[in-house]
């Protein structure tokens, strides 16, 4: 731990400042403890420099004078600005000077911003060697190097928190290697700060080191700045303080002195102030002179104080003791002083008696009015006090007579009683007793203390006495058990002040007296029998019981819908079902259907609400709330169980989805289904668009919704109830969780707006696969093909050169375009070649794209629904361009207005042909016309003739149209194609050059920017891979009976290393086959990959299979750019891959029988699909390659050998070598 204020500041201690007079000259000396000489200042030409100097309006300036000259400008009164290094700004001894170290610079003592600076020496142990050198880091804030002395490391520590409140910072130091970048040692460091306490108990009570200077009124750490030796504190029972004192009552309007006791009083020293007493009056401040005694007690002198308003009559008010101005003195027991008024509020004589008798109030007749005694004229009959003799008020009188029905008393009641007594109070309590037959009403009367007629009052209202009539009583029956409501019926049930009602001879709970002549009462337990009630008759019935509920669980939120069967249950009007978890109880509603049936809305479990989304329970305590009936409240024999809470993830961090009209909405989440291990009921979600519904359907993971026809911005809302046999549960409307999700925009096909962006919908048509790759269509298909999409629009958003492949956005350094190419979006209405009467389909275009781009593009917007192999060729077709004019015109790659220059020919964009945007094109049937014809003068026939094959493409055979361009110079005509970049390959510059050299810092942030555009779908695709059971798929058996199978030969091996396991399968399955998936979607999907697409995908599988590896991911200067873009995302995809082997391993184990049905399951599934011959001379080109250790290990296997498979594979290996 280090105090910051030590060293905070790197300076000369300055305590005084003396200047001395030379001809002509300012001597300057400091004044600590020695005068010091520091500086001779000329300010004046000749002769010597008066004693009267005066500072500037600013006080940055002094204005020295001679007889005949004053100095301007004036003299700085510091110039720290000239000292450029720290040891010649300490070496000046300016006192005004320091050295702020973390701005490297020399400033003004009082005015810098104060850093800490401390050499720190750190022991270290058991580390590797260090030779390289060590960084220290102060968390992200600072870093500085340290110097390496065999295990210790030495550093100067600069304190990050000068500014930060509080009293301490706690601070994170880190060493790390510079030869690898990687921390490998931490510790925490306290940095407190003594000074910010201001008063001495909060100063010695800190948990650091800190001191009380008593005179100087400051916290320091370093006891030694104090004053005085006995200045110095560092216990609490040491410090300044007022001790608790008795309520401290001051009458307004009243000169009194307030005398407080304390101890520890400090003596002002010389040129220090008094004592004072300031008190806050409603906000206001009233400060009065103190007198010291002694150490132990301080007066404030006499004072009067007042406050505003007659609403409060006593008000307390802060209390604070100072002394030299503001050096206040600690009150730890908050003693306040409570000013009073004796008039307030107590107007009557009852009133003011009833006053606190410390306040010494009293009524004052000849005044009628509450005061104190020395305010009254001196006339013993005129002043009244509860203490006194004459403690009784005159002249009472009735303000009121009420009865508060059925509330056990009548209050302020009052009637003609000689025995009762008043005793100074405002309300009197009466019980009333039994009328004469002949009496009805009469007034009350009341005497207090004795019935004179100044002590007597009388009512101005009547008293009336009734009859009681009951007539009817609702329900006639309930539960042997009690409990029930029961209602009575009749005429003034509302008289009298308390309700007594037996049922027989059993007592029955009074709840309330409804408005109209009824009562509501709750009966006690009884026998099973009929009981008289005033002439009415109630039933007493066995007990509910419950036989049955379903289904016994729910999710911890409550409200899923749950059926109870079982007898009696009519006689309940309120049944609530009830769960207790953790000490906390939850009720929830029921409804009962008839004398067996009810339905109940499942309560919710008190869990933590950060933990409802996680936890399966089940509760301490469920059971029924029926009436007083106690067997119910717990049911021992139901297994109720409470599921996690269904969650929705948000759909993207703008909290904005957009979408085109009916297309299906994918709403992601978890525990959408509770994991019930029987039975089929799930949960019922209803989802709103807007006000209007749309179908759902529901997997663990996900809910799709079929979107109704809608346009523009609207939220979504999701609720649930539980589903079953409507005939049993019935329904339940707005029950549930409901869930507000974020909007969303359901754009038109106006691709014309800026502010409406559209998701390009790349048509699919699966491809028969093998075996494998059936995974790929259940459950990573979605991911994969989004990501696909995902990179084809974003490389589409910018130029992408039809020669070399390149593109400005990519996430390949190889692939990314270095040059500025200027470029803009055009919106070009294209007509339907399907219908030409249908409305003009709008398309996004740049204006550097290539007519043959632009084909592509407008082919994607026109069958964006169609698989790839079903659309029509971009070489096919033609691109017409329709001006406003009636004009049109053919657009093509080459023709005869294709510029050439040195050799170089330019492929013709839509900027070359000076298309406006808006404009109207058609696809048309393949043509050509005398435009459109390429000038034999300039190139020849034969490369005219070869036009169509000019752009060549290399690909894998899967796909046709997984292409990658390659552009080839005419062999005839020497002339060289290029579009946006001239290739490397016939420039200066080697092609070997451009991928050898350095990621410039521009490039590297356009390469993170579209790393960061498709992250999510990057990582939404490795977490289904990584996943045991994602998107509602189960793991394929045949994952886990290889992955058994390898930690089967690696335990027969006595192979333990955990990497070797690790690597084994990463080999099998990532590797081999989701690397390839992954760089090939064309495998799977009937789509078109082009180059830079095949670019972007090859840097996401090489950070796939880096996440395999169990090597370090290490970086250096010559690491390629795609480990730098994912550096940061390597570790957490690490930790995915192993969390997957380990759920994996954890998975019950598949028998062979079970692997065996399932391969035979997925062959008669699958069977039209596959090549028996072919896979057959797969395996045997592996048995002939490896055909002795095969046949050995079938020899040396027991099991191999009761079946001779080692003889039968000998006879296949010779029936196949004569067949050769």
């Amino acid at each position: 731990m280090f105090p910051w204020w030590s060293g905070l500041l790197i300076h000369s201690p300055l305590i005084g400042l003396q200047t001395l007079c030379q001809e002509g000259k300012t001597l300057m000396f400091s004044l600590p403890i020695c005068p010091c000489f520091y500086e001779i200042v000329q300010v004046v030409d000749t002769g010597p420099i008066l004693r009267d100097m005066v500072f500037s309006m600013d006080h940055e300036h002094l204005y020295i004078m001679s007889e005949k000259q004053v100095s301007l400008p004036g003299l700085p009164v510091e110039s720290c600005g000239q000292y450029k290094t720290c040891s010649t700004c300490l070496g000046s001894g300016d006192p005004h000077c320091g050295w702020c170290v973390l701005h490297n610079t020399s400033a003004l003592s009082f005015s810098l911003s104060r850093p800490l600076c401390l050499q720190l020496v750190l022991e270290t142990y058991n580390v590797p060697e260090l030779s390289a050198g060590v960084n220290c880091t102060f968390e992200d804030l600072s870093e500085m190097d340290g110097l390496v002395v065999g295990n210790q490391i030495q550093l100067t520590s600069h304190d990050p928190y000068a500014f930060s409140p509080g009293d301490h910072h706690i601070v994170q130091l880190q060493l790390k290697s510079k030869e690898t970048g990687m921390t490998f040692a931490s510790t925490s460091f306290v940095f407190y700060n003594c000074s910010v306490h201001n008063s001495c108990l909060s100063c010695v009570e800190s948990p650091y080191r800190c001191h009380w200077c008593k005179y100087r009124h400051v916290c320091t750490h370093d006891p030694r700045s104090c004053s005085f030796q006995e200045g110095r504190v560092k216990l609490p029972e040491d410090c300044p303080q007022l001790l608790q004192a008795d309520k401290i009552l001051v009458p307004v309007e009243v000169i009194k002195p307030i005398t407080l006791k304390a101890k520890n009083l400090p003596q002002p020293q010389s040129g220090q102030r008094g004592y004072e007493c300031i008190l806050t009056i409603q906000g206001n401040e009233q400060r009065v002179p103190a007198l010291r005694f002694n150490s132990s007690s301080v007066q404030c002198q006499n004072t009067s104080y007042s406050y505003e308003g007659m609403e409060i009559n006593s008000l307390p008010v802060e209390l604070t003791v100072v002394w030299n101005g503001n050096f206040n003195i600690d009150n730890p027991a908050q003693n306040k002083v409570h000013l009073y008024k004796c008039g307030a509020m107590r107007d009557s004589c009852g009133l003011c008696l009833k006053a606190d008798p410390d306040f010494e109030c009293g009524w004052c007749e000849g005044q009628n009015q509450c005061t104190l005694k020395h305010h009254c004229p001196i006339q013993e009959n005129q002043w009244l006090e509860l203490s006194g003799t004459k403690g009784k008020c005159t002249n009472p009188r009735i303000t009121d007579v009420s009865c508060s029905p059925h509330s056990r008393s009548c209050q302020v009641t009052s009637f003609k009683s000689s025995s009762l007594l008043c005793w100074l109070i405002s309300l009197i309590v009466c019980e009333m007793g039994e009328a004469k037959p002949s009496q009805h009403a009469g007034f009350v009367e009341i005497c207090v203390a004795e019935c004179k007629p100044e002590f007597m009052a009388r009512s101005s209202q009547l008293y009336y006495f009734m009859t009681l009539t009951l007539s009817d009583l609702k329900p006639k029956r309930g539960p042997v058990s009690g409990g029930t409501q029961v209602t009575i019926t009749g005429t003034n049930l509302n008289a009298g002040s308390n309700v007594v009602v037996t049922f027989g001879r059993q007592p029955c709970l009074f709840y309330r007296c409804a408005r109209n002549p009824s009562l509501r009462l709750v009966p006690g337990a009884g026998s099973r029998e009929w009981r008289d009630v005033a002439g009415l008759q109630f039933e007493y019935m066995e007990d509910p019981t419950i036989l049955r509920i379903e289904p016994e669980w729910s999710i911890i939120s409550g409200n899923t819908p749950i059926a109870v069967w079982g007898t009696h249950l009519d006689l309940i009007q309120n049944p609530q079902i009830r769960a207790k978890h953790g000490g906390k109880e939850h009720v929830n509603i029921c409804e009962v259907q008839n004398a067996t049936e009810m339905t109940c809305q499942a309560p919710a479990l008190p869990v933590d609400p950060n933990h409802q989304s996680e936890l399966t329970e089940r509760p301490e305590e469920f059971g029924f709330i029926l009436d007083n009936v106690q067997s119910l409240l717990i049911l021992n024999k139901t297994n109720f169980t409470y599921y996690p809470n269904p969650v929705f993830e948000a759909f993207n961090p703008s909290g904005i989805l957009e979408l085109k009209p009916g297309t299906p909405i994918i709403l992601k989440g978890k525990n959408l289904i509770p994991p019930v291990t029987a039975g089929n009921a799930k949960l019922n979600y209803t989802v709103l668009i807007g006000e209007k519904p749309c179908v759902v359907t529901v997997s663990d993971v996900q809910l799709l919704c079929e979107s109704p026809n809608l346009i523009g911005r609207h939220k979504v809302m999701v609720s649930q109830a539980l589903m079953g046999n409507p005939e049993r549960m019935g329904t339940t409307e707005n029950s549930g969780i409901l869930w507000n999700l974020d909007p969303i925009i359901v754009v038109t096909r106006n691709l014309g707006d800026p502010l409406q962006k559209e998701l390009m919908i790349c048509g699919i048509g699966l491809y028969p696969v093998s075996l494998p790759r059936v995974s790929v269509q259940e459950c990573a298909g979605e991911p994969l093909f989004s990501l696909f999409c995902a990179i084809k629009q974003q490389m589409e958003k910018g130029p992408i050169d039809s020669i070399t492949g390149e593109a400005r956005y990519s996430l390949s350094e190889d692939k990314l375009i270095r040059q500025q190419i200027d470029y803009k979006t055009l919106v070009l209405s294209c007509v339907n070649p399907d219908n030409v009467n249908s409305p003009e389909i709008p398309v996004k275009i740049l204006n550097c794209d290539t007519i043959t781009q632009v084909k592509e593009k407008i082919l994607d917007a026109i069958f964006k629904n169609v698989p790839c192999s079903h659309r029509p060729k971009a070489a096919d077709m033609d691109l017409e361009w329709r001006q406003v004019s009636g004009a049109r015109m053919i657009l093509q790659d080459e023709d005869i207005t294709t510029k050439i220059e040195n050799d170089w020919k330019r492929l013709n964009t839509l900027a070359h042909y000076q298309v406006p945007d808006g404009s109207v094109v058609a696809l048309v049937s393949k043509q050509v016309t005398a435009y459109n014809a390429v000038n034999n003068s300039t190139v020849s026939r034969t490369s005219a003739s070869k036009y169509e094959n000019m752009i060549r493409y290399t690909g894998s055979p899967d796909s046709l149209r997984s292409r990658t361009p390659m552009i080839t110079p005419d062999l005839e005509s020497g002339v060289k194609m290029w579009h946006l970049v001239k290739n490397h390959e016939h420039g200066d510059q080697k092609e070997g050059d451009r991928g050898s050299k350095m990621v410039s810092e521009i490039y590297l942030t356009r390469l993170l920017a579209t790393k960061g555009t498709l992250q999510k779908f990057v990582d939404d695709l490795f977490e289904t891979i990584f996943s045991t059971a994602h998107r509602g798929s189960a793991l394929p058996l045949a994952i886990k009976y290889m992955f058994d199978f390898l930690d089967e030969q690696a335990d027969k091996h006595n192979i333990h290393d955990p990497h070797v396991r690790h690597t084994w399968k990463s080999n099998c399955l990532p590797l081999r086959f989701w690397v390839n998936m992954i760089k090939n979607p064309q495998f799977v999907f009937d789509i078109h990959k082009n180059s830079i697409t095949d670019a972007c995908l090859s840097v996401v599988a090489q950070t796939f299979m880096d996440s395999c590896s169990t090597s370090e991911h290490r970086l250096g200067k010559d690491s390629p750019s795609n480990k730098l873009l994912y550096a940061k995302d390597i570790p957490s995809y690490k930790n995915w891959v192993e969390r997957y082997y380990s759920d994996i391993g954890k998975m019950p184990a598949i028998s062979d029988q079970d692997m065996n049905a399932y391969l035979a399951e997925q062959s008669r599934m699958h069977m039209n699909e596959f090549n028996t011959m072919s896979a057959l001379s797969e395996i045997y080109s592996y048995v002939g390659k490896y055909s002795e250790e095969i046949l050995g290990a079938l020899d040396q296997d027991d099991q191999a050998g009761k079946q001779k498979l080692a003889y039968k594979l000998e006879q296949v290996i010779t029936l196949m070598s004569i067949d050769s």
